[in-house]
Order: C-alpha cells, then structure tokens, then sequence
C-alpha cells in the first residue's frame, strides 16, 4: 500500500508547482497563439472545428501548424472569439477552478497546506492569457 504523503510534503509540493507555474509565465505569455502555430488541437481549437461556421474552421484549418503572422495571429483572434470558443473555454476553466476549490475545501488536508494549494489555484487562474 503507498503511503500518503506528509503533511510537510504535500506543503513542499505545491511550492515547487508553485514555482515551476510562475517560471513558464513570461514563457506563456509571449505568444497565445503558440498552440496553434505547432498544430496542437487543445479545448478551444476543437470547440471551432465543432461549432465555428464554415469560414472559421477554413482559416482555422489553414493556418494550424504553420508559423503565423501577426495579420494571421489577429484573424485567428477574432475567430476564437466570434466562434465562441473564448466564451466556452472560460466557463470550462472556471467551472474546473470552482470543483478544484470544493475538493480543496473537503481535502483532509491542514489549513495551512490548504491555503497553499488555494495560492497555487489563484496563481493558475490569474495566468490566463
């Protein structure tokens, strides 16, 4: 049977996420595009080829995986938000952040380990990009 984890330990994992979250950030926010360019399907992309009209799935499908430039990076945008996909992946995000939150609160976990992860969540959520 695995041993759970010390109290100590969970506190040292999460700063260590922690840590690892805020070293990416500048990384993550250089480029928003970045998924698209390396021809990743993520939440967003999907909800596109899904809901997103006929042209928006042609620029879409156009442009995934190629280098963009920034008149494609703008066109992009606007197809991500007037497709809706922006819209539904924020209710996703929030939707995951408020049952991260729940499980947190029911965690037999110490305060203070809790409030730890707490940071960590408000961390995640204030990176979006």
């Amino acid at each position: 049977m695995i041993k759970p984890p010390s109290p100590k330990e969970e506190l040292e994992y999460s700063k260590v996420l922690r840590n690892r979250i805020k070293e990416q950030e500048e990384e993550i926010k250089k480029d928003s595009m970045r998924d698209i360019e390396q021809g990743e399907q993520t939440l967003i992309t999907h909800y596109v080829f899904q809901k997103g009209d006929a042209e928006q799935q042609k620029i879409l499908r156009t442009n995934l995986g190629k280098k963009l430039s920034n008149e494609e990076k703008e066109t992009l945008r606007k197809v991500l938000q007037n497709s809706g996909a922006l819209d539904f992946a924020t209710r996703e995000i929030n939707h995951a952040f408020a049952e991260a939150r729940t499980a947190l609160m029911h965690a037999p976990f110490h305060d203070d380990i809790k409030q730890e992860w707490e940071t960590l969540i408000a961390l995640l959520e204030s990176r979006r990009v």
